[in-house]
């Protein structure tokens, strides 16, 4: 890998930094990417008046902050990185974009938020509003909180870009939430022959009711059926943010309704069954979420989220209810946010296809130390397709992390790893029983 001036002085200091190692990060970080939410977040809000701060100037690549990145991810990954060093300063709160890396479709940015007073940021950082141009699907997870600096360290993913190699792009944070309350294996306490002893009334969802969804049911399903909203007031002990407010049965599937506060923001949760050893049931779920009126019908919102269960009445009598639930104490709003432009960090190798199963079509196979990135006409391809990597020395690897967007019946599906792949180490990619050697 060729350097410029700046990256050469960059690894010159790296390579003077004595860091102590960390045991499983790769893995950690790994899981906190692949946790999926409930349902999407989509929330638009006023901004208060506020004194902004703004800039956006270069910092020195030796500060502490940089450094710190060295021993939270791989050399390898530290090899890679295009240094930004950007900052953006408002309402007392610092964010600094330290590097970058990318491939045509997809982008890894690395960047901090320092609380400058040390009174809002703290372990339960979730980044609420954000956006990222050039990209299709964002996701952003802390990877490291230092409780005595009051820094995070984030990892930004961005998928479902085009010709990003060369590109001008803008990182902004809108909103956050902090101080988090996690409720788990919070005991639900039903009476199942009480509330299905009668049949409750269903109504159809409308067409753009749905906020998002998780499981089979998304936003684009049609005639989705749930039921009729605010019918119950059972409270769950412990909880005053949280009600169930419908149970029954609709087309054989268990729907468990919950109405959330209005003023609270992204709190969530999920049910899950036990069985009389305490362990968790794995049995298919779903949940949808929308919104309600004055009048109980149904509009476009995510106030309520209805749980559904593939468990028939029977097997409730031997099971236990149980969830986990977080509740968001502090929103802060602002404005802070770089602009800068992506170098080509990283080569692709690219090869057409005609893999067919059914009504699916594979027509095109990327790779780079990304991912690897399947171009997909027709139907989505199930999830239990495999798609591996088939490395010289024999061994394989196979990416878990998938991320998706379609257009009319042309998907992108991208599979990805914590770590960087080595592409010259790689004899060939696997995708079910079909094999794509790579060029020597």
């Amino acid at each position: 890998m060729k350097f410029n001036t700046q990256e050469q002085q960059l690894r010159q200091l790296l390579e003077q930094i004595d860091t102590p190692k960390v045991d499983n990060l790769h893995e950690k970080v790994h899981q906190r990417l692949t946790q999926k939410s409930p349902f999407s977040k989509g929330l638009k809000m006023t901004l208060a008046t506020c004194l902004c701060l703004f800039l956006a100037l270069p910092v020195a690549a030796s500060t502490p902050t940089f450094q710190k990145l060295v021993y939270l991810i791989s050399s390898e990954m530290i090899d890679a990185l295009q240094p930004i060093n950007l900052v953006s300063e408002d309402n007392d709160i610092r964010l600094e974009v330290l590097g970058a890396l990318n491939d045509e479709e997809q982008v890894v940015i690395y960047l901090t938020l320092q609380d400058l007073n040390g009174d809002i940021l703290d372990e339960t950082l979730d980044i609420y509003n954000y956006t990222l141009d050039g990209v299709s699907i964002l996701n952003i997870q802390t990877i490291d909180y230092n409780k005595e600096t009051k820094t995070a360290t984030l990892r930004l993913q961005g998928n479902g870009g085009k010709h990003l190699n060369g590109k001008s792009i803008r990182f902004g944070i809108q909103s956050f939430l902090t101080n988090k309350k996690f409720y788990d294996n919070m005991d639900v306490l039903l009476d199942w022959n009480e509330l299905l002893s009668t049949t409750p009334e269903i109504i159809t969802l409308g067409e753009h009711d749905s906020s998002g969804g998780s499981g089979l049911i998304t936003v684009n399903d049609t005639a989705i059926q749930v039921l009729k909203p605010n019918q119950m007031d059972i409270k769950i002990p412990g909880l005053d943010f949280v009600t169930i407010t419908n149970v029954g049965y609709v087309n054989n599937r268990l729907h468990i309704q919950t109405r959330w506060l209005e003023d609270n923001i992204d709190d969530h949760g999920y049910f899950y069954f036990t069985d009389s050893s305490n362990r968790r049931v794995n049995n298919k779920s779903w949940s949808i979420s929308y919104g309600v009126n004055e009048n109980n019908e149904t509009e476009y919102g995510r106030i309520m989220t209805e749980y559904i269960f593939e468990i028939s009445p029977e097997e409730l009598s031997t099971f236990n209810l149980h969830g986990d639930f977080v509740s968001n104490d502090t929103y802060t709003e602002g404005n802070w946010n770089v602009k800068f432009k992506l170098d080509s960090t990283t080569e692709m190798f690219t090869q057409k296809t005609d893999i067919k199963q059914g009504s699916t079509t594979v027509a095109e196979v990327k790779i780079s130390p990304l991912g690897i990135t399947l171009n997909i006409v027709g139907e989505l391809i199930p999830e239990d397709w495999q798609v591996s990597l088939i490395l010289k020395d024999g061994a394989r690897k196979t990416l878990s992390s998938r991320t998706s967007m379609t257009i009319q019946d042309e998907t992108t599906l991208k599979f990805s790893d914590p770590t960087l792949l080595k592409l010259e180490n790689i004899e060939a990619i696997q995708i079910n029983d079909t094999i794509i050697p790579l060029p020597e």
